[in-house]
């Protein structure tokens, strides 16, 4: 068991959210603990159908938008995740060319 104590933000993580104070009102973050790792499959070596790769995608754009409540989070939510699908993406250029 866990315990998460309020940050300095004045934001209290829970599960995949993070609530805070935002314009005035409480709004849901997406939040993701400091020791989460980069890795949402293994790509590279995973015998895993590549249909079964794309749901795991999918499934992480249903988790942004549905621990959301602003479009302000939302638009945060989904620039880190795809800031984090572009490193995998470069990464895989790289072992290509390289």
């Amino acid at each position: 068991m866990t315990c998460e104590h309020m940050s300095n933000e004045k934001s209290l993580p829970y599960l995949d959210t993070c609530i805070k104070l935002h314009n005035g009102k409480y709004e849901l973050f997406y939040y993701e603990k400091l020791n989460n790792s980069e890795i949402l499959t293994n790509f590279k070596e995973s015998v895993a159908p590549l249909n079964q790769k794309i749901s795991t995608l999918t499934g992480e754009i249903y988790r942004r938008n549905n621990t959301t409540l602003c479009e302000y989070s939302l638009d945060l939510a989904l620039k880190h995740l795809t800031a984090r699908l572009l490193k995998i993406i470069m990464l895989k250029i790289n072992i290509i060319i390289n």
